[in-house]
């Protein structure tokens, strides 16, 4: 599985040192790496190794965990490389199973 894409020349994400969120997972958590003409300023660690990108390659979204006392639960962030900002979602419980772009919009599955 390639960790890595390019959106235009714009930004670069890569995911790296991957590692079991907790003994016997079947999520991820990793570090996350940027490189390109505009990098958001993201804290770089704790990320799920999910991503999902438009079709015109303008937006990206990524998956930042956060596990409030211990209990799972994680962000959305979408990042838009023309208008160079970023948005991330309020808190969500549980696990993201799936982050996609579905018409206008990214959408994801949470179990």
């Amino acid at each position: 599985m390639k960790s890595a894409f390019f959106m235009k020349q714009r930004l670069r994400i890569r995911f790296k040192n991957r590692q079991e969120l907790r003994q016997g997972s079947l999520w991820n958590r990793c570090d996350l790496q940027m490189s390109g003409e505009w990098i958001p300023a993201l804290s770089l660690g704790n990320w799920q190794d999910l991503k999902a990108v438009s079709p015109d390659q303008r937006y990206v979204a990524l998956v930042q965990w956060n596990t409030k006392e211990n209990q799972p639960g994680f962000h959305v962030v979408r990042i838009d490389t023309h208008a160079r900002t970023y948005h991330k979602t309020k808190r969500i419980a549980g696990l993201c199973r799936e982050l996609k772009w579905q018409q206008d919009r990214f959408v994801w599955e949470k179990s």
